[in-house]
């Protein structure tokens, strides 16, 4: 039953971001989560040989996932360097770059979809 649950959030997308690192960031590769979700796909209504449309899109979406988990604690640092360390090396403060918005406006939306349950 946990299977067919856990195959029909994937599917749909409504697994939350703590269930997919809980379930998936524990492996070591890309490919590891393309090979799990290949044995989910065809074994999550309870029988060995099934299919599910979505396969391919849920790969992108995964690998997608495994960037933003490395980009988790990288965001933040680069963020802190560039208030502090390296603050000299840019005409004006943070206020006014546009990138550093965007990337803070991404840290913020990462924090708040990885405290969801």
């Amino acid at each position: 039953k946990e299977w067919r649950k856990l195959k029909d959030s994937v599917g749909d997308g409504s697994i939350t971001v703590p269930r997919l690192e809980q379930t998936f960031a524990t492996l070591a590769s890309d490919e590891e989560y393309v090979r799990e979700l290949i044995l989910l796909t065809s074994t999550g209504d309870g029988f060995v040989g099934g299919q599910a449309g979505w396969t391919q899109d849920a790969i992108i979406k995964l690998k997608d996932f495994s960037m933003l988990l490395h980009m988790k604690n990288s965001i933040p640092a680069i963020l802190k360097l560039r208030t502090t360390m390296l603050a000299s090396l840019f005409e004006g403060t943070e206020k006014g770059d546009q990138l550093y918005e965007q990337l803070k406006d991404l840290d913020e939306q990462l924090k708040a979809e990885w405290s969801k349950k």
